[in-house]
């Protein structure tokens, strides 16, 4: 049968009467058709959106890197129609085959020192505009730092006169023969530099290692680090995604932050070697390389960086350093205590939780009690302790004596001006225990009523355990819709044009079709993300709902009830969670606008203070109104699983609901949400025990095992966060079972003028009702029912 095919037929008693639970099937028709329709229509532009993702995209230029002049390393670069390397646009390059160059290396660290100026983040550094070049491999091949600088020292020498060019390069090749090899030396792509070479020399217009076939003078040039066209390696690089980080020794970033930089033209203080190298045989003496002078000393200064350069660069490398031995620490921790995390955070998560749902089911009311009394004593407690302060109690009386022994550490020793203080203190904590005292008195009949719900609640949970693993769906399909979201997106960013950009480097840049596009694909992410929610909680409320309406009989109850649920929620009710969803996606999505324009206007806040504070009021609202309408749709979707109404009539009579049992609501939110987060929080914590405890065992702290822990904050923080995550889960479903519990009791008394007919022995308990509520048969006239009325 299709979605409006009519009525379920209910399932009736020999006497005629309609079983309970059916009234939750019967009498169904299609809601909110029409934002159903239009959430399809939505869907296939997501269709159409990802099609062009796909089809245009190329996903290499997020896998490689592109380097300094347009090239896509890993492939073969076609030459651009739109012009040269150098030109505005450069769609596809300049003709290089780098099919076999993967890595990107940023082969002259001078540029990264000079081109940063003012460096808060890793992600302010401008490594866009870095010199790169596409290479086979990350260099592991490295000229140690003594030898460096007694390579700099000689070649310092070196003038414009070719006879002193061509003595300091002999004594270089002498001293330093095997750093001539082109594997410690990587240069611009010879097609751009145009360098003087050897005689009879020929090099490929792609090649970027050829320091070795280098006239005399390009290499004095290259040597000093000035102006290339080759740049030596003195550190060893590893391969990070493709791109080559640099393996930068902690003795020299230690320099750095130690040492004030130098001035520039006289210092004679070079940094230190890098840790666990050796100097070559036949280096120079090491009164002659700590004299010698670095990039940035030198008797002419022009010739050189400035002082400037030491102090980017030790900005630079604490953040790449920093950056690359945090990632490579955390992950290899991760990595050797997988086995933590999965018995401490994911076993541990679900059998933790299941153990709190079972102690909230047979100890909520102790604990709720327990809570409210411990409240009131706190209260008087400090309402006492300032009247002491005060002087307000006489201690020369029986009961001022004991107070005053307990108080014998000095606590009324206070001065005038604050006995004033306290005496004013103890006047409002007094009217602060009169009101708690008073709301307790006031609520007490009602938190009774609570305490039931959530007994009831975990009744329900416990007929249905299955339902404890329906978020798992919700989860599948939430992952497989941001798997599919992040494709497109890939898809998308990379099929923009690679444009240069100002300063040097090529960046992608998109047209104003593809920016739409990515706005739209935003949107149904968000729209989407909040229609699998809302599946999942008119899910559970339907199928919770089957136990209330049987009045707690598992016997009326349908086999499979959250299978039930789940076809009537899709055959009947898809529409209602479009139209909900769409609200809340309309709301994010102005917050995200409202974020962009916050984080664009910045500079203007700062100068008017009206603007930021405006800002922050319009930015307020929006966050409270998300709030608001998540709320409504939450009991919007109970609603229309209970009653089978469209989405409008269902919040509309949900809303009234709640405000003519405002009371109730706040006794179960505050005795439900306390236990619910209570419960997080130690579930999250017992795993973060379990984690610790178990990094603790040998294999884990004993440095000759295999799983050595540098760390165990990474094991132990991972198992909390997956702990924490799992009892989300978990207590997702509890509370929704607890919000359906109460809307159903609330509407069951609704239309029975505040006698409930329905409700499950121990919320009839709770009530008194429980003698008139054992009196009714196990079926019930279809008058009293939900949904009885066609919709």
């Amino acid at each position: 049968m299709g979605c409006c095919s009519g009525e379920v037929e209910p399932e009736k008693t020999p006497n005629g009467d309609v079983v309970l639970v059916d009234q939750i099937r019967a009498d169904r028709k299609c809601t909110d058709l029409l934002f159903l329709l239009l959430f399809f229509l939505f869907w296939v532009g997501m269709l159409i959106v990802g099609f062009t993702g796909f089809s245009e995209g190329n996903v290499n230029r997020l896998l490689y890197g592109i380097d300094y002049h347009a090239n896509l390393c890993g492939q073969s670069n076609s030459v651009s129609t739109n012009g040269t390397a150098n030109g505005t646009v450069v769609a596809n390059g300049t003709g290089a085959d780098f099919s076999n160059r993967e890595q990107l290396f940023y082969y002259d660290l001078t540029s990264l020192a000079s081109s940063v100026s003012s460096v808060d983040s890793l992600t302010s550094i401008p490594v866009s505009t870095l010199k790169t070049v596409c290479v086979n491999g990350c260099p592991t091949d490295f000229i140690p730092y003594d030898d460096l600088m007694g390579m700099l020292a000689s070649a310092s020498f070196a003038s414009s006169s070719e006879l002193l060019v061509d003595s300091a390069m002999s004594s270089i090749k002498k001293n330093y023969a095997e750093y001539m090899d082109d594997k410690y030396w990587y240069c611009e792509y010879y097609k751009y530099t145009g360098a003087a070479l050897a005689a009879d020399v020929v090099v490929d217009e792609w090649s970027s290692q050829y320091f070795a076939n280098l006239s005399n003078a390009e290499m004095i040039t290259s040597i000093k680090m000035v102006d290339g066209p080759c740049y030596p390696t003195y550190l060893k690089f590893s391969d990070f995604i493709n791109y080559c980080v640099p393996s930068i020794p902690q003795n020299m970033v230690d320099f750095f932050n130690s040492k004030p930089p130098p001035p520039p033209g006289n210092s004679t203080t070079a940094p230190p070697p890098p840790e666990n190298t050796t100097s070559s045989p036949t280096a120079t003496s090491s009164s002659d390389a700590t004299s010698a002078p670095t990039a940035g000393n030198s008797t002419d200064s022009s010739e050189f960086a400035s002082a400037e350069y030491y102090d980017n660069l030790k900005t630079a490398l604490n953040y790449l350093t920093d950056a690359r031995d945090y990632l490579e620490t955390y992950i290899t921790d991760i990595y050797k205590g997988w086995a933590v995390i999965l018995v401490a955070g994911v076993l541990g998560g679900v059998v933790l939780s299941m153990i709190w749902m079972t102690v909230i089911r047979y100890a909520v009311g102790f604990m709720a009690w327990g809570t409210l009394l411990f409240i009131n004593l706190l209260f008087i407690m400090i309402a006492v302790f300032c009247a002491l302060k005060a002087g307000l109690i006489d201690t020369d009386n029986q009961i001022g004596d004991q107070l005053g022994e307990v108080d014998s550490g000095g606590v009324t020793d206070v001065t005038d001006n604050d006995k004033k203080v306290f005496e004013v203190a103890t006047y409002i904590t007094v009217g602060l225990a009169v009101v708690v005292f008073l709301f307790t008195l006031l609520l007490a009949k009602r938190i009774k009523v609570a305490i039931a719900v959530l007994k009831v609640a975990s009744q329900a949970v416990s007929t249905m355990p299955m339902i404890l693993f329906f978020p798992l769906v919700q989860f599948a399909m939430l992952v497989g819709l941001m798997v599919w979201w992040i494709a497109v997106v890939a898809g998308l960013y990379s099929a923009g044009d690679v444009s240069e950009k100002e300063g040097g480097g090529y960046d992608l840049a998109w047209d104003e079709t593809l920016r739409y596009m990515m706005l739209y694909h935003l949107f149904g992410l968000l729209w989407t993300n909040q229609f699998i929610v809302g599946f999942g909680l008119m899910v559970v409320a339907g199928a919770i709902a089957n136990f209330y309406w049987t009045a707690g009989d598992t016997n009326l109850m349908p086999a499979a009830p959250v299978m039930g649920s789940m076809r009537r929620t899709a055959r009947y009710h898809l529409g209602s969670i479009a139209l909900g969803s769409f609200l809340v996606a309309v709301i994010q999505f102005i917050r995200l606008v409202l974020e962009y324009i916050d984080r664009k206007t910045k500079n203007m806040q700062e100068a008017n203070p009206i603007y930021k504070y405006l800002m922050c009021i319009v930015k307020c609202c929006m966050w409270y109104l998300e709030k608001i309408m998540k709320f409504i749709n939450r009991n919007a979707y109970i609603m229309v699983a209970i009653k089978g109404k469209n989405f409008c009539k269902s919040a509309i009579t949900a809303v009234a609901l709640l405000v003519e049992n405002v009371l109730r609501l706040a006794a179960v939110n505050i005795v439900g949400d306390s236990l619910i987060f209570l419960g997080k929080l130690m579930v999250m914590l017992g795993a973060g025990v379990i984690a610790f405890l178990m990094t603790d065992l040998d294999i884990y702290t004993d440095p000759a095992e295999k799983t050595y822990l540098s760390s165990p904050l990474m094991p132990i923080i991972l198992s909390c966060l997956i702990a924490f995550f799992i009892a989300d889960i978990f207590f997702q479903v509890y509370e929704m079972a607890v919000d359906t519990i109460l809307l159903s009791f609330c509407e069951d008394c609704s239309q029975n003028d505040d006698h409930p007919k329905f409700a499950p022995p121990l919320l009839a308990a709770a009530i008194g009702q429980s003698k008139e509520l054992q009196s009714r048969g196990k079926g019930s006239v279809a008058n009293h029912a939900p949904g009885a009325e066609s919709t």
